[in-house]
């Protein structure tokens, strides 16, 4: 009979997830292997929401702290842009301030930037000239 706290665990990586399952006894060698990341991302999961990095996982902890101690009003995630041509930018995050009728007085862009690739440099510039939007990386 298994253990009903065990499955209440909180794993932060999957490379956790694969070290349970092998301390269980589950053959997980037999699983297809999992393809490394383009870039050498490592997928984290905090509050049970799937960031696609490390940089993106303590970015949004650091942003939750603030929201807390209501040093920003809202925060937002994965929001998307629409750019001329059909693109589309998605935004790591979106965070600002709120005036006391409910509306955004200011807001932030920002993307948790490993490797700045070719097509993010040119939706960020569209961002800027199409949305007057500058993205700040972090």
């Amino acid at each position: 009979k298994s253990n009903p706290s065990h499955f209440a665990r909180q794993f932060t990586s999957e490379s956790q997830v694969d070290a349970e399952l092998r301390s269980l006894g589950v053959p997980i060698d037999a699983l297809p292997k999992k393809k490394r990341p383009k870039y050498g991302n490592e997928v984290q999961i905090v509050d049970g929401i799937r960031m696609a990095s490390k940089r993106e996982a303590k970015r949004y902890r650091e942003l939750g702290l603030l929201l807390k101690a209501g040093e920003i009003d809202f925060l937002a995630r994965q929001v998307r842009f629409r750019l001329p041509g059909g693109v589309e930018y998605v935004a790591d995050f979106v965070h600002g301030e709120i005036d006391s009728m409910g509306r955004v007085m200011k807001f932030t862009v920002e993307d948790t930037k490993g490797v700045r690739t070719a097509a993010y440099r040119i939706k960020a510039k569209l961002m800027l000239s199409e949305h007057g939007i500058s993205v700040v990386e972090v």
